[in-house]
This record gives C-alpha cells, sequence and structure tokens, in this order.
C-alpha cells in the first residue's frame, strides 16, 4: 500500500510469475514436509507451455539438411544443431574466448575431452 499526499491509500498489486511464487513457497517451508509437491510442482513448470521451441529446432533442421547437404552423417546435423541452438556468441567472439582459455587449448592439442569446468 502507498499513501499518496493528501492522505490517500492506494494498494498497488505487483503480479508475480508462477515460478515466483512457488520458490517463496517452497524457501518458507521445510523440505520433509514440500518433498512431494515439489516433485510435482518441478515436473509441471518443466512442461513448455508450447510448441514454439520444438518448431524452431524442426526449421532449423531442414535449413541445415537441405538438398544440397542430403549426404551429411545424422551426427553432424545434430551436432551443427546442438551448436546453433545453445551458443549465443558470433564465431569472432567465440574464438578469443576460447584463446583465453588455456585448459581447453591443452585438451585440444591432446585431442582429449573437454570433461573440467570453469568458473
Amino acid at each position: 500500500m502507498i499513501t499518496c499526499p493528501g492522505g490517500m491509500v492506494v494498494t498497488v498489486v505487483i503480479e508475480q510469475s508462477v515460478y515466483s511464487k512457488w520458490t517463496k513457497i517452497f524457501l518458507g517451508g521445510t523440505k520433509e514436509n514440500l518433498k512431494n509437491i515439489f516433485l510435482l510442482v518441478s515436473y509441471v513448470l518443466s512442461i513448455p507451455p508450447s510448441d514454439a521451441y520444438v518448431e524452431r529446432v524442426f526449421s532449423i533442421m531442414n535449413q541445415k539438411w537441405s538438398k544440397e547437404r542430403d549426404r551429411c552423417k545424422v551426427e553432424l546435423i545434430k551436432l551443427e544443431l546442438q551448436i546453433s541452438l545453445n551458443f549465443e556468441e558470433n564465431c569472432s567472439d567465440f574464438i578469443e574466448k576460447i584463446k583465453l582459455d588455456e585448459n581447453l587449448l591443452k585438451a585440444i592439442s591432446k585431442n582429449q575431452k573437454y570433461s573440467f569446468k570453469t568458473k
């Protein structure tokens, strides 16, 4: 509630997302009491509200797997999709980022799998 000049009191309602409301509930309760409802809410909130993302993935896949590239292996198209959907950086920024990561460069030169995390 906000008191305006002149004494008028106004109630302000701030809309919160469903996610924010459930977060408040879980932070205020105990783990034992809310364990089952947490699992249920986590499952329900993980369901996408539309299939737009899936349609986007198929659209990008169709662009990458065109008539000109019909001999590409499934693995190549899969990797290209993962890169295009999971990286927001452009090529120049990505190259500069890699150049600064000495551990990654060592792993690449030794042909090792990159299994360590950086902060």
